[in-house]
């Protein structure tokens, strides 16, 4: 089974959205609050978080900020009843990788889409400029300790790994990494490789270990591998 915990005062929607979901082989709980800010549900076992925003969208974006900022890395999902594009804007910046419209089919299919990912069979390490990336367990380390990525990132990253040398626009990269990309800007992928830079790229190596392609795209700095 696929867990799922799902942060909302509405009991009775997350009470409907688990019977919905349950013939998928995906199991949905509900909480009414996250225990503490450093509290990780991957402790106990759960591979996705879908807050459920019901009086202040400031509230979720503190939930959902606090959960990154103690390392959290499952998928997040942000859900509202109206999102703006400046809503967009301000949760993918703070790690977010999905904030939708509720509506129990687009809820279920992001879901079903994260959970059905392909699982690489044969094991793929990387190494990238004292970095080794791991793409079959997802996961990046550099001298045996983890940086932690959020989905978003993770999912960017590997994209510009399998594709080296090739540059990517930025609409590329909307279409890849959300299902609505009418609603993503551009300033949204320069947060998110402003993000992996601070966190992938090192004083001791020169240069970014992805390229500005100035007019054209992002690149990834396939010097390094």
């Amino acid at each position: 089974m696929f867990e799922v915990l799902m942060v909302s005062k509405d009991r009775s929607l997350t009470d409907s959205m688990a019977s919905y979901l349950k013939d998928d082989g995906i199991n949905l709980h509900h909480s009414f609050f996250i225990p503490s800010k450093h509290w990780l549900p991957e402790k106990d076992n759960i591979n996705m978080l879908v807050v459920h925003k019901t009086d202040s969208l400031r509230e979720a974006w503190k939930l959902c900020l606090d959960y990154r900022t103690a390392k959290g890395v499952l998928p997040l999902i942000l859900v509202s009843n109206v999102v703006t594009d400046a809503d967009l804007a301000v949760s993918y910046c703070i790690g977010v990788d999905e904030h939708i419209v509720l509506s129990k089919d687009g809820l279920k299919d992001i879901i079903k889409g994260i959970a059905v990912r392909p699982y690489i069979k044969n094991p793929r390490v990387i190494d990238l400029g004292g970095l080794s990336i791991d793409l079959t367990r997802h996961t990046v380390f550099r001298n045996g300790k983890r940086i932690i990525l959020t989905q978003t990132e993770l999912t960017l990253f590997e994209h510009l790994i399998n594709h080296p040398g090739k540059i990517f626009h930025s609409g590329e990269l909307v279409d890849l990494l959300w299902s609505s990309p009418n609603d993503v800007f551009d300033e949204t992928i320069r947060c998110h490789i402003k993000n992996l830079r601070k966190k992938l790229d090192v004083s001791t190596i020169p240069g970014s270990i992805i390229d500005t392609i100035h007019g054209q795209g992002y690149q990834l700095n396939d010097s390094r591998m």
